[in-house]
């Protein structure tokens, strides 16, 4: 897989890995079952959120007719899009391994994005009627994460061993459960002024009296 987010907006990225594809039906009513599992230099994208959750057209997959390619021409060979077929019918079985950085996307344009690396098991499916589902768990075993608040705090977090992500057939819809720190070097002072300062009042105040 090499896509952009322009070419699925659902999920996206580099991946390099295994996979064994299975191609059933009709040419007009494919079946397609992939198994795949992750390896090195993946980066898979997961978008957790979106203004429009309507499934987009397959159109990063397409179809060439093989007798087509054997006879060249003058005129380039047709090619056939999924977006263009009616009756797709896919589904993924993908095991993510720690090999692979997933980036977990909240909100892309502040910035608010879990970049991390773990392991899970997660299934796409589409059905004919290109409805888009996602159901399994991802596990984060280290991370980081930006948190930015109208581009004016950014603070770096470290995602804790043990967070999960799980799916339940609305890719939008995840349950999340992360443990995040915040790690700072800075004078006592800072920690205790408050205190220092109610001491101060009260002492002055006793002596006034």
């Amino acid at each position: 897989m090499n896509t952009l987010r322009t070419d699925n907006s659902l999920y996206y990225g580099q991946g390099i890995g295994r996979f064994n594809a299975k191609f059933s039906g009709s040419f007009a009513r494919t079946n397609i079952h992939v198994d795949a599992t992750t390896g090195n230099y993946t980066r898979l994208f997961i978008p957790l959120s979106s203004d429009n959750s309507d499934i987009q057209d397959v159109n990063f997959i397409t179809f060439v007719d093989k007798k087509q390619a054997r006879e060249p021409s003058r005129n380039q060979s047709k090619q056939f899009v999924l977006g263009d077929l009616k009756g797709l019918n896919f589904e993924m079985n993908l095991s993510i391994t720690d090999d692979a950085e997933v980036q977990l996307i909240f909100d892309e344009q502040a910035g608010d994005i879990v970049k991390g690396r773990g392991e899970g098991n997660i299934r796409l499916t589409i059905n004919r009627e290109g409805e888009f589902k996602m159901y399994g768990q991802y596990t984060i075993r280290r991370g980081e994460y930006l948190f930015t608040l109208l581009n004016w705090v950014n603070k770096p977090f470290t995602v804790a061993d043990g967070g999960t992500i799980n799916w339940y057939g609305d890719p939008y819809a995840a349950q999340i459960s992360l443990d995040a720190t915040y790690t700072e070097n800075t004078s006592l002072y800072n920690l205790i002024r408050d205190e220092l300062v109610a001491t101060n009042s009260l002492s002055l105040t006793l002596a006034s009296t």
